[in-house]
C-alpha cells in the first residue's frame, strides 16, 4: 500500500483592515509545492481586507488537490476574536468543506523564522 500524504494549506487572510497582503500555501509532507499572494489573482495591491479565495484555488490547482485532500489548515490571526470561525465559514461557502484550522500567532511565525530560516537550493 502507499504511503499517505500529508497536505497543509496554510493561510494569511485579510479579513480587517489592518491586516494586509493574503495569501495562500500548500505544503506536501513539509515541503512547499504551491504559494500566491492574493493581490497577484485579484489585482488589488496589498489585498487589504479580502479573503483567499483565488490564492487557495490557484494553490489547490497547482497542486492538483482538492479541499478534502487537505488535512489541516494552519492560518494567522490567533489574536483575532473569532477568526477560527470566519475562516471555517470561509472555507464552507466557497469549497463546501472545511477541513480541520489551527490558529497561530503571527509574531511568533516572524521570531522562529529569525532563529530558523530557510535552506535555499540552488540550481
Amino acid at each position: 500500500m502507499g504511503q499517505e500524504v500529508s497536505l497543509v494549506l496554510g493561510l494569511h487572510n485579510s479579513f480587517t483592515a489592518k491586516s494586509h497582503d493574503s495569501s495562500a500555501t500548500i505544503l506536501r509532507d513539509g515541503e512547499v509545492v504551491a504559494a500566491i499572494e492574493e493581490g497577484r489573482l485579484s489585482r488589488r495591491k496589498s489585498s487589504v481586507g479580502y479573503p483567499t479565495i483565488y490564492s487557495i484555488r490557484e494553490c489547490l490547482k497547482f497542486a492538483n488537490a482538492k479541499l478534502e485532500d487537505i488535512s489541516l489548515v494552519v492560518s494567522d490571526g490567533e489574536t483575532f476574536p473569532r477568526i477560527n470561525e470566519k475562516v471555517k465559514q470561509l472555507l464552507m461557502s466557497q469549497f463546501g468543506y472545511s477541513p480541520r484550522v489551527e490558529l497561530i500567532n503571527q509574531a511568533y511565525t516572524h521570531s522562529f523564522d529569525s532563529f530558523f530560516p530557510p535552506t535555499l537550493k540552488t540550481r
